[in-house]
């Protein structure tokens, strides 16, 4: 049992390994740090930065976040091999058990990726419900189509088998 246990966790590291040994590689990609820099200059995060975002500005991040969470979910589902799973909302999901089981014995990168999303959902409903929105409020907004563009691409490719 013992030697058993001491496997397991030295396989666990070994994928550990892996995974920071690509995570850094990805973070010295060209494309990544023109994107970081970007993105510390953003008028947006400086403001949050400063802690002078208005209501308006945080209630409209939960309203556009919760439709990116939910499209999320819903592709990364479809890319796991969930296609019966389709949530209205995000309310009391919980993330189905993996269908996809590669041989390695990994978990499935889209699996892990939908389980982020369940378990951040209540994370973003806690924020919705401190900046005064109900989940109805964030079902119910109409979203901006610059904001949902990524979550559209993970949707194409989720239909496109």
């Amino acid at each position: 049992f013992f030697n058993l246990m001491i496997a397991l966790k030295e396989k666990d590291q070994r994928n550990y390994s892996r995974g920071q040994s690509i995570l850094d590689r990805l973070k010295a990609e060209p494309f990544n740090k023109n994107t970081e820099r970007l993105l510390a200059n953003h008028p947006y995060l400086k403001a949050a930065e400063k802690g002078v975002l208005t209501t308006g500005q945080r209630k409209a991040f939960a309203q556009e976040q919760y439709s990116i969470q939910l499209s999320d979910a819903k592709s990364f589902a479809r890319l796991a091999g969930h296609s019966d799973f389709t949530p209205t909302s995000l309310s009391n999901v919980q993330t189905p058990e993996p269908k996809i089981t590669p041989s390695d014995e990994r978990i499935d990168l889209f699996q892990f990726l939908l389980g982020g999303e369940i378990y951040a959902s209540t994370l973003l409903l806690d924020y919705a419900k401190g900046v005064g929105l109900t989940e109805n409020n964030l079902c119910t907004y109409k979203t901006l189509a610059k904001a949902q563009r990524y979550p559209s691409y993970w949707s194409q490719l989720a239909l496109s088998n």
